[in-house]
């Protein structure tokens, strides 16, 4: 459940047939503490809301999220004069004379979020006159598609949408070239940060080195492996190398026992471990990561600017790191994590130096359990090599810089480069003064309603 702000652009100004916008402004009563909130501009056709959302429109904002200056996104005031303004990463371009829609969709229909707005014809409480919305101020509909939307059309949320206009004297051209990514995922530990980067993982580092008692038959290195309890197998993984002592494991799902017979499936051999060491160890104190092995004697697993993963063992945290040495059982990472655990697990990421990645930008919509997440400016190039893209992500997880989260993948579409279209803005006295106010401003009377407490607070201006 959710609100639409329906609105029409003004004409055109100074030759230009586009307003360029940088923000939208809201007023809230209330916000979550738990759950976030959408914010986005879409296209409206026949009066009503598309899917349709403008391109760079799209922000999510979370309960406690900062500006860079340490200001709060989200505010709330008793009186409707607080305002949580919403600044889009890049300028947002809008056709003159059109109908557009601000979406207003908080995360699992979340109550707590309630909005000012206005009513027209009542009375403001400071100026003391009629309220009449502004002809540029279209109705307000309640958001739910899975239900009857119900349409106000002298009620009006309070709101604000900021132009945009060049800096220089006379016109700029915003074209440049960007990548862009939608990919589908699930499984999130924590939410990302808007705008952080993003790597992606490119095979699991659940490793093992089992010491055996004795062999029937001999291990094939790169065969798969299992280990079966009766009812199932409780273990499933690679093997990296065996001789009749020992069998190093990776790619490990499940957890591997030293109670159950190790069996290779394309070999049929069989391993008998009485030893395993499974242990990946991290300290916060010490860039130096210890594994169960690191290879074999011909073989590395790792090298000199590889960039990897490592992953709590509670899953709270997975941080990014480049290799700097290997020594032994340990390596040397680019920095020091910001965990310490014995029982961490760890994997290999995509593009060497941390050079493939890509700027979180929210997601789009919710298909059943799963999320169709959108990333843009991203260092992506299939010409490079197999490893330097996002697709074929099925299974492998998204890492978040900043946030220290994950989620898995469950596929990707690997744009190609896309060209903004150029945004012409002729700077002249009334295009600069030119700012798009539509709704109440100061409207602090609630207005009592069986609407669903997201916008309870209709009020006047």
């Amino acid at each position: 459940m959710g609100l639409a702000q329906v609105f029409t652009t003004s004409g055109p100004l100074g030759g230009v047939s586009a307003v360029t916008v940088s923000s939208v402004s809201l007023y809230f009563k209330s916000i979550s503490s738990t759950m976030g909130i959408d914010i986005q501009l879409r296209e409206v056709a026949n009066g009503f809301p598309t899917y349709n959302v403008v391109k760079n429109s799209r922000i999510t904002a979370r309960p406690g999220e900062k500006y860079a200056n340490g200001a709060s996104i989200l505010t709330t005031s008793g009186d409707g004069s607080a305002p949580s303004v919403f600044t889009f990463q890049k300028p947002v371009q809008l056709h003159s004379l059109s109908q557009y829609a601000i979406m207003v969709l908080p995360h699992a229909s979340d109550p707590a979020y309630a909005l000012w707005g206005a009513t027209a014809n009542s009375v403001d409480q400071a100026s003391h006159v009629p309220v009449q919305l502004s002809a540029a101020c279209g109705p307000l509909i309640t958001w739910d598609p899975g239900a009857d939307r119900t349409i106000s059309t002298n009620k009006a949320l309070k709101f604000m949408i900021q132009k945009g206009f060049a800096a220089n004297t006379r016109f700029h051209d915003d074209s440049y070239n960007f990548n862009e990514e939608h990919i589908i995922v699930n499984e999130f530990t924590a939410p990302f940060s808007l705008g952080e980067y993003c790597f992606m993982s490119n095979s699991f580092f659940s490793f093992s080195s089992a010491q055996l008692f004795g062999t029937d038959g001999s291990f094939i290195n790169g065969e798969q492996f299992y280990q079966n309890d009766g009812s199932g197998n409780t273990a499933i993984g690679t093997v990296f190398s065996a001789n009749a002592d020992v069998v190093l494991l990776k790619n490990i799902e499940g957890q591997v026992s030293n109670t159950l017979f190790i069996h290779g499936v394309s070999s049929g051999a069989i391993g008998y471990p009485t030893y395993l060491n499974s242990n990946i160890v991290c300290s916060s104190s010490s860039n130096t990561v210890t594994f169960p092995f690191i290879g074999n004697n011909s073989v590395s697993l790792f090298y000199a600017n590889q960039s990897i993963y490592l992953t709590s063992s509670d899953l709270l945290t997975t941080q990014a790191f480049i290799v700097t040495s290997v020594t032994g059982n340990t390596i040397q990472l680019s920095w020091k994590p910001g965990f310490s655990d014995n029982q961490c697990s760890g994997g290999q990421l995509r593009g060497d130096n941390l050079a493939l990645k890509m700027n979180y930008q929210g997601y789009d919509s919710i298909k059943q359990t799963n999320f169709v997440s959108n990333f843009n400016n991203s260092t992506a190039n299939t010409q490079v090599n197999q490893n330097f893209h996002f697709g074929n992500s099925i299974g492998q997880y998204i890492i978040g810089q900043s946030s220290r989260a994950r989620c898995k993948s469950f596929g990707t579409i690997d744009l190609e480069y896309h060209c903004v279209i150029p945004q012409m803005h002729f700077e002249q006295v009334e295009e600069n003064k030119h700012v798009l106010y539509w709704g109440g401003y100061r409207s602090y009377k609630q207005f009592e309603s069986n609407y669903p407490s997201v916008w309870r607070y209709i009020t006047a201006t």
